[in-house]
């Protein structure tokens, strides 16, 4: 499951701001508040941080006895303060999948954090928000859908329209048995790499893993990669692993799956929707149901590369194995 550090001023925050119950306060307000309440209470490891035990925040105690206890596998522990990291870069054995509520008011401290790391990190102004992103608003998956006879309110028209959903991310995996062919290389996947990236600050594994092809195909597919990354400046470092093997089509990163239905093929080089398939769904891994379903699909993959020798090309490390079960 994900990782929380949090100063103990955020938790006391937070506290504070339950709203009145239902029908004095607004429906909207006390799910979104009662959603990252069940994520501190068992939806995350959390390390809450104070150097004295809360400064002694009258009523605060019996908060911290309900989250330390029934947190099923979650843990909390507390630790007097946090490390800053040197020039606000994080380790690099950093979990990719930490999160971090951080008390810090100085403007160029958190620019930092923020533009150096490929994580999340929410501050007093604006954790609720943050929040809001990570959990795409309390909702366990959004769908977008891709035929306009559909019924539904979202609406997948250009790789784009996924760019307000997604977040900072270490490490990506996309796994296709199609993705070389020809419209979903040069229409889709070099479109959606390209927004990808621009969704992180900091160079990431790019782990791809599709189906066997001809000779040359592992080399031809690798050479491609690597001119659009160059060309477009990509921050990626590529890896390739194929594989005879069935595998799920999805995008893992740090904090998101995304499962794309029948195929990536999704646009035509004029932007017309080519798919046969009729939804697209996001699934944001604060969700225990969501975090454990990738890591199956991580263990399958982790599998996949292990067996798959001979057919690996490039960097095949992924910091999202982390996820896997030992």
């Amino acid at each position: 499951m994900l990782e929380t550090t949090m100063d103990s001023e955020i938790l006391i925050d937070f506290l504070k701001s339950q709203p009145a119950p239902v029908p004095f306060g607004a429906e909207n307000e006390n799910i979104e508040w009662s959603s990252f309440w069940s994520f501190l209470k068992s939806g995350t490891d959390l390390r809450l941080i104070d150097e004295e035990k809360f400064n002694g925040q009258s009523g605060l105690s019996k908060y911290l006895t309900v989250l330390s206890s029934g947190r099923g596998e979650a843990k909390v522990k507390y630790s007097p303060k946090f490390n800053w990291p040197y020039k606000n870069i994080l380790p690099k054995d950093t979990y990719p999948g930490s999160v971090f509520c951080l008390n810090q008011e100085n403007e160029q401290t958190r620019l930092q954090l923020t533009n150096r790391n490929g994580l999340l990190f929410g501050f007093m102004d604006n954790f609720k928000h943050q929040w809001k992103k990570l959990s795409i608003s309390g909702n366990s998956h959004l769908t977008f859908h891709i035929r306009k006879d559909q019924n539904g309110e979202r609406f997948l028209k250009k790789w784009q329209d996924l760019s307000p959903y997604m977040l900072p991310f270490t490490d990506l995996i996309i796994s296709d048995r199609y993705i070389n062919d020809k419209n979903v290389r040069d229409h889709n996947l070099l479109d959606l790499l390209i927004l990808l990236d621009k969704q992180t600050p900091v160079s990431y594994n790019l782990l791809i893993i599709t189906q066997k092809g001809d000779c040359n195909f592992l080399d031809e597919f690798e050479q491609y990669l690597n001119n659009k990354i160059r060309e477009h400046k990509l921050k990626a470092k590529l890896g390739i692993v194929l594989t005879r093997k069935e595998h799920d089509r999805c995008i893992l990163m740090n904090y998101l799956k995304i499962e794309s239905g029948d195929s990536f093929n999704y646009f035509l080089a004029n932007g017309n929707i080519i798919t046969n398939g009729t939804e697209m769904k996001l699934f944001p891994l604060c969700f225990q149901e969501n975090f454990f379903d990738v890591q199956m699909k991580l263990n399958a993959f982790k599998d996949i590369i292990d067996k798959e020798k001979e057919d690996v090309r490039g960097n095949i490390s992924n910091r999202l194995f982390e996820y896997c079960n030992d």
